[in-house]
């Protein structure tokens, strides 16, 4: 186990003065776009020589999307845009500001939102009569987690009031792409999403007062000038995210914690115990959306940070006796140094795995979590954009279940290599019926065709090293 010391965060009078105010900014839309071919898990895995059940279950992954027939990250990002803009009849000087964030860039140059412009312009030319010229355009670089940074910026572009008035959008699009026979093969996939971002949206409100924030140099994943797939170590990769996203956590809760003991004189005992430090401050939120490399992995950032929560409570007392964890507590602040105790790092996954059969977990995960995992489950991995269509897919499910409820909270858990975690959380706005059965992610999964396993062989082989 390994607990790490946060320093407590208080904000000065100034501040509080100024945010108690706050205007709302956040998602007013989103569109999304998926190649329209996919492959098969289970093919994949009997072709490689593998139990199917190791992709399907282990990895937790059904369908991976590929980019075919002149599809890539260029023609995604303009895709979700020019459906963005139609969906809300947008015109071009509504908009001030294209944000993409990818690690998938085309050129060590030339920005993403260039190309998808021009693909854009082609597109609505004629139809629009002038072109995107106006607009600020950037793209952003931070692997996986460049995607939230944006929307982070962007958000901040609105409330500073140098927006002029106009509307941002912030595009996620990446392929996720790795050799053959590699074991990060099956989490490969492709996709791109899109967002109206502006003051007084109907979807969700973004309230980043509490920004839990973790930076640290780290080399878990990179993918270095000239190579085409990246190099990974992933079982560094894998505690990396958890380690940063539980730094990050903490520090959200500090903030959050300490700013309602500040302001809130008239705060009650029962609400102060809520949300406490000795308290399960995860039910705060009503759902959590979490970066998504591959399914699995959710379940263990959830007991991750649910063993964390627990810890020096009575419960947390009953569980090591009945499921035999030794609690550790190891001091560390570098990634690396904790992750090169072996022993430390097989006694924290065997924790992990045996708080799976808890029924409290079972409960948090079902109701918080479990909704959003249908995109990654049938996409696989796509970086910058994987946060918000697992958004998008809790959005959809819970909807159709009749669950979503105005004031919802939303908890995002955001990790990039390198590495870095940011945890925020939204809120449901008054008109996110009218947003959410619109977005049809669902539909667009639905619709594609599947790839033959052979033809995509042929294709990797050639542009991979052999197995």
């Amino acid at each position: 186990m390994i607990l790490i010391r946060i320093k407590t965060y208080r904000f000065s009078k100034n501040v509080i003065d100024m945010i108690e105010d706050k205007k709302h900014v956040g998602i007013d839309d989103i569109s999304v776009a998926v190649p329209k071919r996919y492959i098969d898990a289970e093919e994949l895995a009997e072709l490689r020589g593998v139990s199917p059940e190791k992709y399907t279950e282990g990895i937790g992954v059904k369908k991976i999307a590929i980019l075919t027939d002149g599809e890539s990250v260029v023609s995604l990002a303009a895709d979700a845009i020019v459906d963005l803009i139609k969906k809300n009849n947008l015109q071009p000087n509504d908009i001030g500001r294209i944000y993409t964030a990818t690690e998938s860039s085309v050129d060590e140059s030339k920005p993403l939102v260039c190309f998808a412009l021009g693909r854009i312009e082609e597109e609505l030319g004629d139809e629009y009569g002038y072109r995107f010229n106006h607009v600020q355009g950037l793209e952003n670089k931070f692997a996986c987690i460049g995607g939230s940074y944006s929307l982070y910026d962007t958000c901040n572009w609105i409330l500073s009031g140098m927006n002029d008035g106009k509307y941002g959008i912030v595009v996620c699009a990446d392929e996720a792409r790795y050799d053959v026979c590699s074991s990060g093969e099956p989490t490969q996939g492709a996709g791109a999403v899109a967002m109206l971002v502006k003051d007084d949206p109907r979807l969700l409100n973004l309230d980043f007062r509490f920004l839990g924030v973790f930076t640290q140099n780290n080399n878990d994943f990179c993918r270095p000038f000239g190579k085409k797939t990246p190099i990974v170590n992933g079982e560094l990769s894998n505690f990396s995210y958890l380690f940063a996203m539980r730094t990050a956590f903490d520090r959200f809760k500090e903030k959050y914690v300490n700013f309602i003991e500040d302001t809130d004189k008239n705060c009650q005992g029962s609400i102060k115990d809520d949300i406490g430090r000795d308290k399960q401050f995860i039910n705060r939120f009503d759902y959590l959306v979490f970066h998504t490399p591959y399914p699995k992995i959710t379940k263990h950032a959830l007991a991750f940070l649910l063993r964390h929560e627990l810890r020096g409570t009575e419960r947390w007392k009953q569980i090591c006796k009945e499921l035999k964890i030794y609690d550790r507590v190891v001091n560390g602040d570098k990634i690396e140094d904790v992750f090169s105790n072996k022993e430390l790092m097989d006694e924290d996954y065997s924790a992990r795995k045996k708080l799976f059969d808890l029924p409290e977990f079972a409960d948090l995960y079902k109701n918080k979590v479990e909704s959003s995992l249908f995109a990654p489950t049938n996409i696989g991995n796509t970086y910058t954009a994987s946060i918000f269509l697992s958004l998008s897919s809790m959005l959809e499910i819970e909807y159709q279940k009749k669950r979503l409820t105005e004031g919802n909270k939303i908890g995002f858990g955001a990790y990039g290599s390198g590495s870095g975690s940011l945890v925020f959380y939204g809120t449901l706005a008054e008109e996110y019926e009218a947003v959410v059965k619109n977005i049809g992610l669902i539909k667009k999964i639905e619709d594609r065709e599947m790839l033959p396993i052979s033809e995509y062989d042929e294709n990797r082989r050639f542009l991979s090293k052999p197995c």
